[in-house]
Protein backbone atom coordinates (compact mmCIF):
# COMPACT_ATOMS: atom_id res chain seq x y z
CA UNK A 1 0.00 0.00 0.00
CA UNK A 2 1.27 3.55 -1.10
CA UNK A 3 2.20 6.05 1.54
CA UNK A 4 2.11 9.93 0.50
CA UNK A 5 4.42 11.17 -1.61
CA UNK A 6 7.00 13.76 -0.16
CA UNK A 7 8.66 14.22 -3.74
CA UNK A 8 8.35 17.77 -4.98
CA UNK A 9 7.07 18.50 -8.85
CA UNK A 10 8.94 18.69 -11.80
CA UNK A 11 11.20 22.48 -11.95
CA UNK A 12 9.47 25.05 -14.14
CA UNK A 13 10.48 25.22 -17.38
CA UNK A 14 11.95 28.78 -18.44
CA UNK A 15 8.76 30.97 -18.58
CA UNK A 16 6.57 28.34 -17.23
CA UNK A 17 4.45 28.83 -13.85
CA UNK A 18 5.73 27.10 -10.97
CA UNK A 19 1.89 26.60 -9.73
CA UNK A 20 1.18 24.95 -13.18
CA UNK A 21 4.06 22.44 -13.00
CA UNK A 22 3.30 21.73 -9.72
CA UNK A 23 0.25 20.67 -10.39
CA UNK A 24 1.06 19.13 -13.53
CA UNK A 25 3.35 16.96 -11.72
CA UNK A 26 0.72 15.79 -9.25
CA UNK A 27 -1.60 14.86 -11.73
CA UNK A 28 1.36 12.32 -13.71
CA UNK A 29 2.21 11.12 -9.91
CA UNK A 30 -1.71 10.19 -9.91
CA UNK A 31 -1.96 8.43 -12.84
CA UNK A 32 1.26 6.74 -12.33
CA UNK A 33 0.06 5.16 -9.11
CA UNK A 34 -0.73 2.11 -8.30
CA UNK A 35 -4.96 1.37 -7.22
CA UNK A 36 -4.84 0.55 -3.37
CA UNK A 37 -6.77 -1.75 -2.58
CA UNK A 38 -7.37 -3.10 0.74
CA UNK A 39 -9.57 -5.96 2.10
CA UNK A 40 -10.47 -5.58 6.04
CA UNK A 41 -12.18 -8.51 8.05
CA UNK A 42 -12.20 -8.65 12.31
CA UNK A 43 -9.01 -10.19 13.01
CA UNK A 44 -6.97 -10.36 10.19
CA UNK A 45 -6.51 -14.05 9.56
CA UNK A 46 -9.19 -15.28 7.66
CA UNK A 47 -11.20 -13.37 5.66
CA UNK A 48 -9.36 -10.49 4.78
CA UNK A 49 -5.70 -12.32 4.45
CA UNK A 50 -7.83 -14.88 2.04
CA UNK A 51 -9.30 -12.50 -0.06
CA UNK A 52 -5.95 -10.55 -0.54
CA UNK A 53 -3.98 -13.24 -1.61
CA UNK A 54 -6.19 -14.70 -3.72
CA UNK A 55 -6.92 -11.19 -5.53
CA UNK A 56 -2.83 -10.86 -5.97
CA UNK A 57 -2.40 -14.36 -7.46
CA UNK A 58 -5.49 -13.34 -9.77
CA UNK A 59 -3.73 -9.88 -10.24
CA UNK A 60 -0.47 -11.36 -11.33
CA UNK A 61 -2.63 -13.37 -13.86
CA UNK A 62 -3.71 -10.62 -15.57
CA UNK A 63 -0.29 -9.68 -16.38
CA UNK A 64 0.70 -5.69 -17.25
CA UNK A 65 -2.70 -5.47 -17.07
CA UNK A 66 -3.21 -6.39 -12.92
CA UNK A 67 -0.05 -4.55 -12.28
CA UNK A 68 -1.63 -1.24 -11.72
CA UNK A 69 -3.29 -2.61 -8.53
CA UNK A 70 -1.67 -3.27 -4.98
CA UNK A 71 -3.04 -4.88 -2.62
CA UNK A 72 -3.06 -5.21 1.54
CA UNK A 73 -5.36 -6.60 4.04
CA UNK A 74 -5.66 -5.38 7.71
CA UNK A 75 -8.42 -6.04 10.66
CA UNK A 76 -10.71 -4.11 12.48
CA UNK A 77 -9.58 -5.97 15.39
CA UNK A 78 -6.84 -7.77 14.45
CA UNK A 79 -4.55 -10.40 16.22
CA UNK A 80 -1.49 -8.57 15.45
CA UNK A 81 1.48 -10.64 14.39
CA UNK A 82 -0.42 -13.77 14.17
CA UNK A 83 -0.10 -16.01 11.10
CA UNK A 84 -3.06 -16.68 8.83
CA UNK A 85 -5.75 -19.13 10.27
CA UNK A 86 -4.74 -23.04 10.16
CA UNK A 87 -8.24 -23.78 7.88
CA UNK A 88 -7.77 -20.90 5.85
CA UNK A 89 -4.15 -21.66 4.74
CA UNK A 90 -5.41 -25.04 3.86
CA UNK A 91 -7.55 -23.87 1.68
CA UNK A 92 -5.36 -21.28 0.15
CA UNK A 93 -2.73 -23.78 -0.53
CA UNK A 94 -4.94 -26.32 -2.42
CA UNK A 95 -5.63 -23.36 -4.57
CA UNK A 96 -2.00 -22.84 -4.63
CA UNK A 97 -1.75 -19.92 -2.63
CA UNK A 98 0.87 -19.55 -0.14
CA UNK A 99 0.03 -17.77 2.83
CA UNK A 100 2.69 -18.62 4.96
CA UNK A 101 4.30 -14.77 4.85
CA UNK A 102 1.00 -13.13 6.43
CA UNK A 103 1.02 -11.58 9.64
CA UNK A 104 -2.32 -9.58 10.68
CA UNK A 105 -2.00 -5.99 11.02
CA UNK A 106 -4.47 -3.58 12.87
CA UNK A 107 -6.55 -0.86 10.39
CA UNK A 108 -5.47 2.43 10.99
CA UNK A 109 -5.74 5.95 9.79
CA UNK A 110 -2.85 5.84 7.65
CA UNK A 111 -3.96 2.16 6.00
CA UNK A 112 -7.11 3.41 5.30
CA UNK A 113 -6.40 7.29 4.03
CA UNK A 114 -3.78 5.26 1.32
CA UNK A 115 -6.54 3.23 0.12
CA UNK A 116 -8.61 3.91 -3.22
CA UNK A 117 -11.32 1.43 -2.50
CA UNK A 118 -11.60 -0.80 1.03
CA UNK A 119 -13.62 -3.74 0.23
CA UNK A 120 -15.33 -5.13 3.53
CA UNK A 121 -16.72 -8.83 4.50
CA UNK A 122 -19.75 -7.52 6.76
CA UNK A 123 -21.63 -4.72 7.70
CA UNK A 124 -20.41 -4.63 10.85
CA UNK A 125 -16.73 -4.00 9.59
CA UNK A 126 -18.34 -1.11 7.95
CA UNK A 127 -19.90 0.52 10.54
CA UNK A 128 -16.77 0.23 12.77
CA UNK A 129 -14.95 2.14 9.71
CA UNK A 130 -17.26 4.48 9.35
CA UNK A 131 -17.28 5.47 13.32
CA UNK A 132 -14.12 5.70 13.14
CA UNK A 133 -13.21 7.72 9.82
CA UNK A 134 -16.62 8.96 8.81
CA UNK A 135 -15.11 10.64 5.79
CA UNK A 136 -14.30 7.17 4.18
CA UNK A 137 -17.69 6.70 3.38
CA UNK A 138 -16.90 7.25 -0.54
CA UNK A 139 -14.38 4.24 -0.24
CA UNK A 140 -15.96 1.30 2.12
CA UNK A 141 -17.96 -1.46 0.93
CA UNK A 142 -18.92 -4.71 1.34
CA UNK A 143 -17.17 -7.22 -0.97
CA UNK A 144 -20.23 -9.06 -1.52
CA UNK A 145 -21.90 -5.90 -2.32
CA UNK A 146 -19.05 -4.79 -5.04
CA UNK A 147 -19.18 -8.18 -6.51
CA UNK A 148 -23.22 -8.24 -6.88
CA UNK A 149 -23.19 -4.63 -8.27
CA UNK A 150 -19.88 -4.69 -10.42
CA UNK A 151 -21.08 -8.34 -11.68
CA UNK A 152 -24.69 -7.50 -12.75
CA UNK A 153 -22.99 -4.54 -14.59
CA UNK A 154 -20.50 -6.57 -16.47
CA UNK A 155 -23.88 -9.16 -17.35
CA UNK A 156 -26.15 -6.29 -18.36
CA UNK A 157 -25.71 -3.12 -17.78
CA UNK A 158 -29.40 -2.29 -18.14
CA UNK A 159 -30.55 -4.69 -15.53
CA UNK A 160 -29.42 -2.43 -12.67
CA UNK A 161 -31.89 0.12 -13.46
CA UNK A 162 -34.30 -1.83 -14.41
CA UNK A 163 -34.36 -4.33 -11.81
CA UNK A 164 -33.96 -0.87 -9.09
CA UNK A 165 -30.73 -1.45 -7.64
CA UNK A 166 -29.45 1.66 -8.99
CA UNK A 167 -31.30 4.50 -9.92
CA UNK A 168 -30.26 6.39 -13.38
CA UNK A 169 -27.03 7.38 -13.57
CA UNK A 170 -26.41 11.08 -11.99
CA UNK A 171 -29.76 11.06 -9.52
CA UNK A 172 -29.72 12.68 -6.48
CA UNK A 173 -30.01 10.60 -3.34
CA UNK A 174 -33.23 11.78 -1.57
CA UNK A 175 -32.16 10.76 1.72
CA UNK A 176 -28.71 12.77 1.82
CA UNK A 177 -29.45 15.65 -0.63
CA UNK A 178 -26.77 14.40 -2.80
CA UNK A 179 -26.25 14.41 -6.39
CA UNK A 180 -25.57 11.05 -7.72
CA UNK A 181 -22.43 10.32 -9.49
CA UNK A 182 -22.18 9.45 -13.40
CA UNK A 183 -21.73 5.79 -13.64
CA UNK A 184 -20.46 3.81 -17.04
CA UNK A 185 -19.29 -0.04 -17.13
CA UNK A 186 -15.14 1.71 -17.07
CA UNK A 187 -16.38 3.32 -13.70
CA UNK A 188 -16.64 0.90 -10.48
CA UNK A 189 -16.19 3.36 -8.03
CA UNK A 190 -18.82 5.59 -9.41
CA UNK A 191 -21.35 2.40 -9.10
CA UNK A 192 -20.55 1.57 -5.81
CA UNK A 193 -20.89 5.04 -4.82
CA UNK A 194 -24.51 5.53 -6.46
CA UNK A 195 -26.98 6.08 -4.03
CA UNK A 196 -29.46 3.76 -5.28
CA UNK A 197 -26.55 0.83 -4.30
CA UNK A 198 -27.74 -1.35 -0.88
CA UNK A 199 -26.40 -3.74 1.30
CA UNK A 200 -28.34 -6.93 1.15
CA UNK A 201 -28.33 -9.48 4.23
CA UNK A 202 -26.53 -11.63 1.71
CA UNK A 203 -23.63 -9.73 0.72
CA UNK A 204 -22.16 -10.80 3.87
CA UNK A 205 -19.70 -13.47 4.17
CA UNK A 206 -19.55 -15.62 7.42
CA UNK A 207 -16.81 -15.15 10.01
CA UNK A 208 -14.77 -19.19 9.22
CA UNK A 209 -12.34 -18.73 12.13
CA UNK A 210 -12.20 -21.24 14.13
CA UNK A 211 -15.21 -22.96 12.64
CA UNK A 212 -13.75 -25.66 11.09
CA UNK A 213 -12.62 -27.02 7.19
CA UNK A 214 -16.62 -26.66 5.81
CA UNK A 215 -16.55 -23.41 7.32
CA UNK A 216 -13.55 -22.54 6.03
CA UNK A 217 -14.29 -24.15 2.37
CA UNK A 218 -17.14 -22.07 1.73
CA UNK A 219 -15.46 -18.62 3.08
CA UNK A 220 -13.05 -18.77 0.92
CA UNK A 221 -14.62 -20.14 -2.15
CA UNK A 222 -17.40 -17.13 -1.33
CA UNK A 223 -14.54 -14.78 -1.38
CA UNK A 224 -13.06 -15.99 -4.89
CA UNK A 225 -16.14 -15.91 -6.67
CA UNK A 226 -16.59 -12.46 -5.30
CA UNK A 227 -13.13 -11.59 -7.06
CA UNK A 228 -13.47 -12.84 -9.69
CA UNK A 229 -16.55 -10.26 -10.57
CA UNK A 230 -14.83 -7.26 -8.63
CA UNK A 231 -11.19 -7.47 -10.43
CA UNK A 232 -12.06 -7.50 -14.41
CA UNK A 233 -14.55 -4.24 -13.19
CA UNK A 234 -11.07 -2.83 -11.20
CA UNK A 235 -8.30 -3.83 -14.08
CA UNK A 236 -10.10 -2.17 -16.54
CA UNK A 237 -10.86 1.24 -15.07
CA UNK A 238 -9.60 4.63 -16.11
CA UNK A 239 -5.99 4.68 -15.17
CA UNK A 240 -6.92 8.47 -13.94
CA UNK A 241 -9.24 7.11 -11.55
CA UNK A 242 -8.53 7.58 -7.85
CA UNK A 243 -10.68 7.82 -4.66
Amino acid sequence: MRTPSSTPGPASAPGQDAAGSRLSGRAAHARSAPFALLFVCQGNVARSPAAQLLAARRLAAASAAGAGIETASAGTGALVGAGIAPEIGTELAERGVDASGHRAQQLGAGLLRAADLVLVMEAEHRRWILEEWPGAVRSVFLLGTAARVLGAQRSSPATLVDAGTLPPHGAGDPTTGLPGEPASPADPLALLRAPGVRVLPEDGIADPYRRGREAARRAVARIDQCLELVLPALVSRPRSERG
